[in-house]
């Protein structure tokens, strides 16, 4: 914002001064005079700005929110309006100009309304993990826009081919991410922060996202932020309201992974040894996971046997609808007592088996039969998932529980977890369909709850397929 008014003699109080005093000294626009400095606030997260006095209510807060070595690059300015309650006669009466804005900034300097004021961040979040091309711009915590690209090509290929993923990202990157900006109404000189995901996921799409991430973060002299693909899942659910309170168990379902995670309260930042702040946004705690293949993996092969394309999730979810889940009496993988991991390798080989058995022909087989045979299957599946969620709500205690991944689309999951849930008293929550598949949303999400925290990465990060969440 460019400042619309200028006092005659502009009174000026420099906090951090360093590098962003030399900034503000040389801009041409404004001529200041320091007058003062204090001690870094425990609020400022080591943010370095200046406040301009315009008037008796206006000041211009010049924020360099990151405190690096070229801050004129991205020098905010935000007007804000002192509430009145800041300005007494009491300041005013009996002092110099000079001693009645010391004061006032030292009022604003303890109100965590100021603070708030400085963290409002502009968050730019790229998603490449695997078959989908997504970018979104969030500020101060709210979607401005999410714009996402499938690519639908690899259904004739009955899967995702890698080297076609990451030749189509390179193709789609730059578009992806004007458009996202353009929906905003966003500038990419206005961003305080890239973040992209690094994995796990296909090296090759990865590497994508990842690279074009970390450029634009240096050209644009902003900090970078990596950002794990499990973990921007298990916060989906915080992309918009309503939102889980902590701590809640949450079940990741995707085509490659099928997970329960116990998520904890916001970690403690922690003091790092080169003077920045270290620590995760969240506490995570891996209840259980699959020992083989994930459950939206099993949909995708069990689609292919029964002939009905790729991807195949969707797609028994549409059949199922007409289908009777009683036709056949799939086993269900519950493992051992109380068990919280999965397994679903073996309920896709007792599908094969039932096909051989039945002379089952994707060519010639009655739709009625396949939908029949579609919808066992996801009653299956479903079983298994809801069993384990709930237990692990019951275990640990929990009252909220939560859903994300592509699989958390499925209408089936979505219907029986509302209706169970109400049963038992828990708190449900599902993001909307745009938030379950891969997406920017949740990658820039995540990306401005760690720079809230100070938490930025290396721009020598590298790309990790095979990533853990903990």
């Amino acid at each position: 914002m460019q400042l619309t008014k200028r006092p005659s003699k502009p009174v000026i109080f420099v906090h951090c001064a360093g590098r962003l005093g030399r900034a503000i000294k040389e801009e041409k626009e404004i001529k200041m005079r320091e007058f003062g400095f204090i001690e870094c606030s425990p609020l400022s997260h080591q943010r370095c700005f200046a406040v301009l006095a315009l008037s008796r209510y206006e000041f211009m807060i010049l924020v360099n929110r990151n405190n690096t070595a070229n801050p004129k690059k991205h020098l905010s300015r935000i007007l804000i309006v002192v509430p009145k309650i800041f300005v007494t006669e009491d300041y005013s009466r009996g002092c110099g100009k000079k001693q009645f804005w010391l004061s006032l900034h030292l009022r604003l300097l303890k109100s965590p309304r100021f603070w708030k004021t400085l963290l409002i961040m502009t968050i730019l979040g790229i998603e490449t993990s695997c078959d989908e091309t997504s970018a979104a711009v969030i500020r101060d915590g709210k979607l401005l826009s999410n714009v996402t690209v499938a690519q639908f090509f690899h259904s004739k290929y009955g899967g995702v081919v890698p080297e076609l993923a990451s030749r189509a990202h390179q193709k789609l990157i730059v578009p992806i991410v004007d458009e996202a900006l353009v929906k905003a109404g966003v500038r990419k000189q206005q961003l305080d922060a890239v973040a992209a995901v690094y994995g796990p996921g296909l090296i090759g799409s990865i590497l994508i996202g990842l690279s074009f991430g970390k450029s634009m973060a240096l050209g644009l002299g902003v900090p970078f932020v990596g950002v794990n693909h499990m973990e921007a899942h298990v916060l989906s659910n915080l992309i918009e309201g309503p939102k889980p309170s902590f701590p809640f168990v949450n079940l990741t379902v995707s085509g490659g992974h099928t997970q329960l995670v116990l998520v904890d309260q916001p970690a403690r930042r922690v003091e790092s040894s080169t003077g920045g702040l270290a620590g995760k946004t969240f506490e995570y705690r891996i209840l259980g996971e699959t020992m083989d293949d994930a459950a939206g993996e099993a949909f995708d092969k069990v689609a292919k046997m029964l002939g009905i394309g790729y991807p195949g999730g969707p797609e028994i979810d549409r059949l199922a609808q007409t289908g009777n889940p009683k036709f056949v009496d799939f086993p269900r993988p519950y493992l051992a007592e109380n068990s919280l991991e999965f397994s679903f390798s073996g309920l896709k080989t007792s599908v094969l088996y039932y096909l051989r058995k039945t002379g089952f022909d994707k060519a010639r087989a009655e739709s009625k039969v396949v939908a029949d045979i579609a919808a066992s299957f996801q009653a299956a599946v479903v079983d298994v998932l809801m069993h384990k969620l709930l237990l692990a709500a019951t275990k640990f205690g929990v009252r909220d529980i939560a859903v994300a991944g592509g699989v958390a689309a499925n209408s089936e999951l979505r219907r029986r977890l509302e209706k169970a849930s109400g049963e038992k008293g828990l708190r449900l929550f599902i993001p909307k369909f745009e938030y379950c598949t891969d997406n920017g949303a949740m990658i820039a999400m995540v990306g401005y709850m760690k720079m809230k925290e100070g938490v930025v990465s290396s721009l020598e990060l590298t790309a990790e397929p095979n990533l853990q969440l903990t």
